[in-house]
């Protein structure tokens, strides 16, 4: 089994694509309104997990041109994980971090910075990896984690989003935390009832199909937060069986949530 020291830095940059003259690799998206290729550029994503949910927004992300991407996790490649994550044969037992960092940084054309971080993301290693993010995205089956998240983001004043399945793989959430309003607490009551320690990751069933669904949703949001991509909602849930319908809302505070601390007059507001 290959392994290596905990809290490990490895920094990958992808290519760079040099065109005919005139032509630009982001010439279809700069169309887009709102969209700026610039200011991706000029951006730095942290990813909190090397996962499935996260496997599906860091090679994209890459591919559309973000400055920096650092991505943390403190597990290694396993074989379960090849049937829907961005890992190869050759990626096993090394960490996670540091191989989906290689492998998405393959995706970009614009010379962009991948750093994976192999470490945990907790109290202690968070206000290093935060450091200059301007957005975080936590993809991690784990509700210590996304308590820590959740408080820490709020601290520094940074938007994070946060995506889940269930356990039959038939169902996801994306939710957008911001500055200010409602955490993620207010939202999932149970996040702000986790204890203190880390839980290990759980094998459960899980598909490519339904994390490709978030990754799609969690990129988007991540333009809303960065260019002026419009979005009217903070919260989606998307039902794969269509028996359930899917939501798309804006979750307002609610009074009492223990993670937040949340008022009875930004319930109200």
């Amino acid at each position: 089994m290959n392994t290596e020291s905990n809290w490990t830095t490895r920094r990958c940059e992808s290519p760079v694509l040099n065109g005919e003259e005139g032509e630009s690799v982001a010439d279809r998206q700069d169309r887009l309104p709102g969209f700026s290729t610039v200011r991706l550029r000029n951006s730095r994503v942290l990813l909190i997990g090397a996962g499935g949910l996260n496997s599906a927004v860091a090679g994209p992300l890459v591919r559309k041109g973000i400055g920096w991407l650092e991505i943390c996790d403190g597990d290694v490649v396993e074989v379960s994980n090849l049937n829907r994550q961005h890992f190869y044969p050759d990626d096993l037992y090394w960490p996670k971090a540091h191989r989906l960092a290689a492998n998405a940084a393959r995706e970009g054309q614009s010379g962009a910075n991948v750093l994976g971080h192999y470490t945990h993301f907790d109290d202690q290693s968070a206000p290093l990896l935060m450091r200059g993010a301007d957005v975080v995205v936590c993809g991690v089956d784990n509700n210590v984690t996304l308590a820590i998240a959740a408080r820490c983001c709020r601290t520094f004043g940074v938007p994070v989003i946060f995506s889940a399945v269930s356990e039959t793989a038939d169902f996801g959430w994306v939710f957008v935390q911001e500055p200010t309003g409602p955490c993620v607490g207010c939202v999932y009551p149970g996040i702000a009832d986790a204890g203190i320690e880390r839980q290990p990751c759980r094998p459960v069933p899980a598909a490519a199909d339904i994390l490709h669904v978030l990754g799609g949703i969690v990129l988007y949001a991540i333009d809303s937060l960065l260019m002026q991509r419009p979005r009217d909602w903070n919260f989606r849930s998307v039902h794969l069986v269509g028996s359930t319908p899917d939501v798309i809302d804006r979750v307002t505070p609610r009074a009492g949530c223990r993670l937040c601390g949340a008022t009875a007059n930004e319930e109200n507001a």
